[in-house]
């Protein structure tokens, strides 16, 4: 999950994870840090003076977290993965029920 300035990596407890302290590949982490940065230029993130010129691309951004949080599971499939869909997520008014925004990623 993308968060300000986090790594967007999560331990099960909620505290921000590592993303360095991961058995992934160095290619796996690098594409990891370009997603979580991307959000960095968000208009979830910066005040609107400093936006990027280009609108965010939030539902090119959700389905790009989908496919890091698939490649983490093929790296590590004996560990739990659970996928933030951020698109879904600030599509509804109300995001007290994470259920319909996240949700665990198994593999194929």
């Amino acid at each position: 999950m993308a968060d300000y300035s986090s790594s967007g990596v999560w331990e099960k407890d909620g505290c921000e994870g590592d993303e360095d302290a991961l058995p992934i590949s160095h290619m796996l982490k690098e594409r990891l840090k370009k997603w979580t940065e991307s959000y960095e230029h968000s208009q979830f993130y910066l005040p609107e003076n400093m936006r990027a010129a280009t609108a965010f691309d939030l539902e090119g951004f959700a389905r790009e977290g989908l496919e890091i949080a698939k490649a983490l599971k093929a790296e590590m499939p004996d560990w739990t993965v659970i996928y933030h869909d951020e698109k879904a997520c600030h599509a509804k008014d109300d995001c007290s029920d994470r259920s319909t925004f996240e949700y665990e990623v198994l593999l194929p």
